[in-house]
C-alpha cells in the first residue's frame, strides 16, 4: 500500500474553484463543506475551549472586560460555522417524579461541523474566507492538496488567538474546495439535467409502488421505536 508521500494531486486553479463553486446549489455547497470526521470536530471544540480558557484568564487578571466574547468580532466564527449535535429527550426520575425536560447527547449521531446555510449563500463567501487567509486558493502558496483523512492535521496546533483559529478553518475550507473540483459525485450533480416530464407526472410501475411501500413500512417501524425512547432532535449550535 503506497505511503502518504505517494499521494499527490495537482491543485486546481482559483478560476476552476470559483467556476465550480458558482455552479453548485446552496445545498451542494453545504454538502461540500460538511466535516464529519470525529477527530477533526473534536479538535475544533478543543481549540475553541483553549481560546475561552485564555479569555477567562485575562478576565481574572483584569486584562479583559468581564463580559467580552473573544469571538464576537469574528464574522467567520460567529456567522460562518456551526456545530450540530444529535440530541434526545430522556425520561429521568427526579425526586419521585418523571422529568421530561432532560436532554442527552445521542451517541449514535456524531457531531458535525458545517457552514451555516445563510452564510454559504453569500456572494462574497470566498472573499470572506480569503480576508483571513490572504493566499487562500493561491497557486503560489506552499500548501498542497491533502487526503481527506489528513485534514484534521490542519487543526493540530492550539491557536494563540482568534485569528489563528480563523486561518485553520480557512485552510480546511480550502482543502474542501480543491477536492470539490475533482469530486465525481458533485460533478454528476452539476451535469444532471431534467429529461422528460416532471417526476410528479411519471406513472409508477407496480414494482416501484411495492418498493415504496416497503421503504415506508421500514421507516414507520424506526419511527415507532424512537417514539418509545423519546423524540429525537438535532440541536444546531453556532460556534460559541
Amino acid at each position: 500500500m503506497p505511503g502518504a508521500r505517494g499521494w499527490r494531486r495537482a491543485r486546481p486553479s482559483p478560476d476552476e474553484v470559483h467556476r465550480h463553486w458558482r455552479a453548485l446549489s446552496p445545498e451542494l455547497r453545504r454538502a461540500c463543506l460538511r466535516f464529519g470526521d470525529p477527530a477533526l470536530v473534536e479538535r475544533v471544540k478543543v481549540n475553541l475551549a483553549v481560546l475561552y480558557e485564555r479569555q477567562t484568564t485575562l478576565q481574572a487578571l483584569g486584562l479583559a472586560p468581564a463580559d467580552e466574547d473573544p469571538l464576537e468580532a469574528s464574522v467567520l466564527l460567529k456567522q460562518g460555522f456551526e456545530l450540530s449535535y444529535g440530541m434526545r429527550y430522556a425520561k429521568q426520575r427526579v425526586s419521585d417524579r418523571v422529568d421530561n425536560d432532560v436532554m442527552l447527547v445521542d451517541r449514535d449521531v456524531s457531531a458535525v461541523l458545517t457552514v451555516k446555510a445563510d452564510f454559504v449563500r453569500r456572494d462574497d463567501f470566498l472573499d470572506r474566507i480569503s480576508s483571513v487567509l490572504p493566499d487562500f486558493l493561491s497557486q503560489k502558496c506552499s500548501r498542497q492538496l491533502l487526503p481527506r483523512a489528513r485534514w484534521k492535521g490542519l487543526l493540530a496546533a492550539e491557536p494563540a488567538n482568534v485569528g489563528e483559529l480563523e486561518q485553520q478553518l480557512a485552510r480546511l475550507v480550502e482543502q474542501a474546495l480543491w477536492s470539490m473540483v475533482s469530486d465525481p459525485a458533485l460533478q454528476a450533480e452539476q451535469s444532471q439535467a431534467p429529461v422528460g416530464p416532471p417526476a410528479e407526472e411519471l406513472e409508477l410501475e407496480g414494482w416501484m409502488q411495492e418498493h415504496d411501500a416497503k421503504v415506508k413500512k421500514k421507516a414507520d417501524k424506526r419511527k415507532a421505536r424512537r417514539t418509545k425512547a423519546g423524540p429525537y432532535r438535532t440541536w444546531r449550535l453556532g460556534l460559541p
